[in-house]
């Protein structure tokens, strides 16, 4: 697998249009322009998406680096959806890795999960803004019946336990894991460069895989956390403060970006 997918787009005032796939390019770089690398360290699907959305809100193309620090990998697991009366669903790979949602009720964290449960099959009733908040209200409201988990292996808290020693029984399961993939050798110079660069950052385990990756102070490179969980652990590893979104969303996170590339 090719670890690093370096894009540097020279005319920033040429769109991609209708391209058969994605066409990318290496060149000098040109210590004149001010404008902002974007390095994307997520799985590449993801960070392909991600790229896409920031061009169009940007308004043309956008030099980026892409170097995911982990891929998604599918994990095996035995349950019988139809014996649960409501789905929790924290992340998008969590629905890409679970069986077909089937008009189940649905308690999601973030926008993007929700509008993916809701092209599964799902029947969304309400959208939190990260999994603290969603324990929160389902402690609040206590709804009816077994609750089922579908997750990743990593999780920032124990959701179904907390649930569960609560009164709520919910089980627990794993149905895909974030492995660890090493930073590409294009990542690390930018990172390390003097060229300005935006980070983003999307869930803890990004940012806890990142900064042990990093060899030394990021003195070029704005970085910018999803959540104050994100943020935690960034500092905790790093010891820099990041830039953090206001609410845990995807749009506001390219609004972000897209801020700091015309600042």
């Amino acid at each position: 697998m090719v670890r690093d997918v370096v894009i540097w787009y020279l005319l920033r005032v040429i769109h991609r249009r209708g391209n058969t796939g994605t066409r990318f390019t290496q060149s000098r770089r040109l210590t004149m322009n001010a404008i902002p690398t974007v390095l994307l360290v997520r799985p590449i699907g993801q960070s392909k998406r991600l790229l896409s959305e920031i061009e169009a809100a940007f308004g043309s193309s956008v030099s980026a680096v892409i170097s995911p620090i982990m891929r998604i990998e599918p994990v095996a697991a035995e349950y019988d959806l139809a014996s649960f009366d409501a789905v929790i669903l924290t992340s998008v790979n969590a629905v890409r890795n679970a069986p077909k949602l089937n008009r189940k009720r649905v308690y999601c964290v973030g926008n993007r999960t929700r509008i993916a449960a809701t092209r599964a099959g799902g029947e969304v009733f309400w959208t939190a803004e990260n999994a603290e908040q969603l324990v929160q209200r389902l402690l609040t409201e206590r709804p009816p019946g077994r609750l089922i988990h579908i997750r990743g292996k990593q999780q920032v808290i124990d959701v179904a336990n907390l649930l569960t020693s609560s009164g709520l029984d919910t089980v627990s399961v794993v149905v895909y894991d974030q492995v660890e993939e090493p930073l590409g050798g294009a990542a690390k110079a930018l990172l390390m460069g003097e060229m300005p660069a935006i980070l983003p950052l999307y869930s803890p385990r990004t940012a806890y895989l990142l900064g042990k990756a990093i060899e030394g102070p990021l003195t070029n490179v704005h970085v910018i956390s999803i959540s104050p969980a994100v943020d935690t652990i960034w500092q905790e590893v790093t010891g820099a403060k990041s830039e953090v979104c206001d609410v845990a969303d995807g749009a506001e996170m390219v609004d972000r970006i897209v801020r700091r590339l015309m600042a």
